[in-house]
């Protein structure tokens, strides 16, 4: 991202209007912060700002309506919509326009960074699609991609091949490897970086919600896919689909794929889930054309070292009470080495949080 872009960013909620302009001009933005949306278009139209970050549900004038009257004015401007929810309104808008974004709280600053650069970027004329050596550069700063075992270096090939098509990808691996940040970076490093990444997560829902958000018992596809139109649908916990719902998706699946780029995560091996019965066998077959493995920490050992220290680094981005120094950190790595870390990154970053939260090692 270039220095000296501008910013809009319009929040009826103070608090977090605050927290976003902070955030902004720390990423060099020149930023103009207003808190009532019937002033922020007169204060476009004054200073004609490059991106603009709105609330959605805000009143009288909602982040669809505001954006909407700023892209009628100059539609090279790039939004970012957060919202709380998807509704009809939202996702047929998102389904209209190529030059807004959406983001469901709640937000992960990182994220929301992410998402910023990249408008301002695409606002001019940003490569689609990453070259290889800036690909590597970006696997880099992913935590469950660090690492130079055998099992890490063929999940980045796999990623770094997928993320230039548009094919359904599957994310297996154990709970706390890191697969929803691998599918956000399959996303952000693809050609569908400029539209929204919409997380339904199974898990989460019950029947009622599962039918109004992903599909249908008839086959009707839900909110959350309107609004993934032409970005990224992130699907978790596929298995806690219930099975009529996982013969319905499945029979619908190739519609699905023509509206956006399907990524899946399962917390089990997928041969498995189908052998216990938790998963439809049309359903199998349609996911599992292009399977990215995540290995857990146990599988890879060598690479704790490197995560540990990546995380050790950056107190701000994981929540460490203060930044160790380098004995201490070098204490941290022989102790994780040693440990089995069933949780894998989940564990792991906790137990860097609590070496930080000890007292400093004397020298």
């Amino acid at each position: 991202m270039r220095a000296g872009h501008s910013i809009l960013i319009v929040d009826d909620q103070t608090e977090n209007l605050q927290v976003f302009a902070f955030a902004c001009k720390n990423l060099g933005f020149e930023v103009t912060a207003v808190d009532d949306p019937t002033d922020a278009l007169k204060t476009f139209l004054a200073t004609r700002h490059e991106v603009v970050l709105a609330r959605y549900e805000m009143s009288p004038i909602d982040g669809v309506d505001l954006v909407d009257r700023i892209h009628a004015v100059d539609p090279s401007v790039r939004s970012i919509l957060m919202a709380e929810k998807t509704d009809d309104t939202l996702a047929r808008f998102l389904g209209e326009t190529d030059s807004a974004t959406l983001m469901l709280k709640p937000i992960q600053m990182s994220e929301l960074i992410e998402e910023i650069r990249s408008a301002a970027d695409k606002g001019f004329g940003a490569a689609t699609s990453l070259g290889e050596v800036a690909m590597s550069n970006k696997m880099d700063q992913c935590l469950p991609l660090l690492g130079t075992s055998r099992e890490v270096r063929e999940a980045r090939g796999e990623i770094a091949r997928l993320a230039k098509t548009s094919e359904p990808v599957l994310l297996e691996g154990p709970y706390g490897i890191g697969k929803p940040d691998v599918a956000k970076f399959l996303h952000y490093s693809s050609s569908y970086s400029d539209r929204p990444i919409v997380l339904c997560a199974c898990d989460q829902m019950n029947r009622e919600k599962v039918e109004k958000e992903l599909i249908s018992s008839d086959g009707t596809l839900g909110a959350h896919v309107e609004a993934a139109r032409n970005g990224t649908l992130l699907i978790t916990h596929i298995e806690a689909l219930p099975l009529d719902l996982q013969v319905v998706l499945a029979k619908n699946f190739k519609e699905l794929t023509r509206l956006c780029r399907v990524v899946t995560c399962a917390n089990s091996m997928m041969d498995d889930l189908l052998e216990s019965g938790q998963i439809d066998t049309a359903l199998y077959f349609q996911l599992t054309l292009h399977v990215i493995h995540l290995p857990g920490l146990a599988a890879r050992p060598i690479d704790i070292e490197a995560i540990t220290r990546f995380v050790a680094a950056d107190p701000e981005r994981y929540g460490l009470a203060r930044k160790m120094d380098a004995v201490e950190v070098d204490f941290l790595v022989a102790r994780l080495r040693r440990s089995e870390l069933r949780g894998n990154l989940r564990e792991l970053i906790q137990r860097v949080r609590a070496g930080a939260e000890a007292e400093p090692v004397m020298s």
